[in-house]
């Protein structure tokens, strides 16, 4: 029946949906009564290609129905692990944004007149508070076991879901294109038409395959097993090659700053001192860096014109004074302009999600570019404080506790920071919104900061309540 109201391309992913979609779902309700915490690690692993799949179904009704998807699921996984596992608390920081972001959520969409945006926005703001709790609760699971390092679990789970969404978009890019997709590597002209769904398209691709790196390092640090350690390079390399396939301007920007930021603060301070156990560090992290300089050197004048904001072959040379112009006071620079008086009309709430914004010099609606601006439009100067209360407090808890955390622990956290600080800068130039509600549908964007800040938030508690106890005894 869904088949038979589609056509063309989406009659055969419909039936793909019907073929395997549905009993997915079946087999993540087996696993939600089992064990609701492999129900959770389920649900991370598909996560990253889980809207490319959802989103279709918004042909056949309206995006209420993806957002309402990922809401239905969400709630799932919070209920199931509440019943199962009865933990009572919670982490203060979780309960304080839970009741702020709810009522800045709940107001803005008042404001907005209910329209059909902002609703599906407020539904995806509470499938991502699920989230959110359902996190925090299994992460206080797993602390409760005293067989393992709790946060290793979660790690390679979340690891191993962006390792399948970058082989993903290369099975999309090599199905759509070919061997050619390499052959653009050099050249100025982007893949702007592939044929993609959701997050596994170009821009999107390399901010989101860019959260792998700083993973893989610490994988290579901590691990004396030359296999893995051979494969998170070869992961790193995939990686490299898709920020320089899509040429996104948001994630040549944060590959450059990734790459200056590891050898400024790991390699250069460490040149002087003897090979030990942390050599291996050393030269994985010499490797890339001298890969991804090398990288940046061939393709440095397609990375300028970039900037610059060209897009053909044999376009007259920019300077930097053109990128400048062409970022604040070109179309960048207006939407700049037009956000921010968008946002001084309703400041304290926002206008809604799915709040566009009118460009007259070229006739079009269209998004901040800028998800802090975005944030501000949609919920207001309320609901982002919420968001900032839930990083600062993670971030000073970490800082509070470092001085508990062994090596392998306190590599992680910078780690993990790193990747807050990469993905925050990719979301300061690109149209990847926290909460989607226009082209894609979904909160995808948001748990990618929530996983980290929350996973950060309980490694520095249990590092400092495992201290005390060693103390103690």
């Amino acid at each position: 029946m869904v088949g038979q109201q589609a056509s063309g391309s989406y009659y055969d992913f419909s039936l793909i949906v019907i073929g395997i979609g549905i009993p997915s779902i079946l087999l993540f309700l087996i696993f939600l009564s089992l064990d609701p915490k492999k129900s959770l690690f389920l649900f991370i692993l598909i996560f990253p290609i889980f809207p490319s799949v959802h989103n279709y179904l918004s042909t056949f009704g309206s995006k209420l129905v993806p957002a309402l998807i990922e809401l239905v699921l969400s709630f799932l996984i919070f209920f199931a692990i509440s019943i199962k596992h009865r933990i009572s608390s919670q982490l203060s920081p979780i309960t304080y944004f839970s009741i702020f972001w709810v009522f800045a959520n709940s107001v803005s969409l008042m404001i907005s007149g209910f329209e059909e945006s902002a609703l599906v926005g407020y539904i995806l703001s509470l499938a991502f508070l699920f989230m959110v709790l359902s996190l925090s609760k299994t992460f206080f699971i797993l602390r409760s076991g005293a067989n393992s390092i709790f946060y290793d679990r979660p790690i390679f789970v979340f690891t191993t879901s962006l390792v399948i969404y970058i082989l993903a978009c290369f099975m999309l890019l090599l199905s759509s294109y070919g061997s050619e997709v390499f052959g653009t590597i050099t050249k100025l002209k982007r893949l702007d038409e592939l044929d993609g769904m959701a997050y596994l398209d170009i821009n999107a691709m390399s901010g989101i395959s860019l959260l792998l790196i700083p993973l893989t390092l610490f994988y290579i640090a901590t691990n004396r097993q030359l296999f893995i350690k051979v494969i998170n390079l070869m992961l790193i390399f995939l990686v490299i090659l898709l920020v320089f396939i899509d040429k996104s301007r948001g994630g040549l920007l944060c590959f450059i700053f990734l790459v200056g930021w590891l050898i400024f603060t790991n390699l250069l301070p460490n040149l002087n001192k003897t090979y030990s156990r942390s050599g291996s560090k050393l030269i994985s992290l010499g490797l890339f860096s001298l890969v991804a300089l090398t990288s940046i050197y061939l393709i440095g004048d397609i990375i300028f014109f970039r900037f610059s904001g060209a897009t053909e072959e044999g376009a007259a040379a920019v300077t930097i004074a053109d990128v400048l112009v062409r970022t604040f006071v070109s179309t960048r620079g207006q939407l700049l302009i037009e956000g921010f008086t968008k946002f001084f009309e309703s400041p304290i709430f926002g206008h809604g999600y799915g709040t566009m914004l009118y460009l007259a010099t070229i006739d079009v609606n269209w998004d901040s570019h800028n998800q802090i601006l975005e944030s501000l439009i949609s919920i207001g100067l309320f609901g982002t404080a919420s968001l900032f209360y839930l990083f600062i407090s993670s971030y000073i808890r970490f800082r509070k506790n470092r001085r508990f955390m062994d090596s392998k622990t306190l590599n992680l956290q910078k780690n993990i920071w790193l990747s807050i600080v990469l993905f925050g800068l990719f979301g300061l130039t690109t149209g990847m919104h926290l909460i989607d509600t226009s082209d894609r549908v979904s909160f995808f964007p948001i748990y990618l900061y929530s996983f980290f800040i929350i996973l950060s938030m309980h490694i520095s508690e249990e590092s400092r309540i495992s201290y005390l106890k060693k103390d103690s005894y």
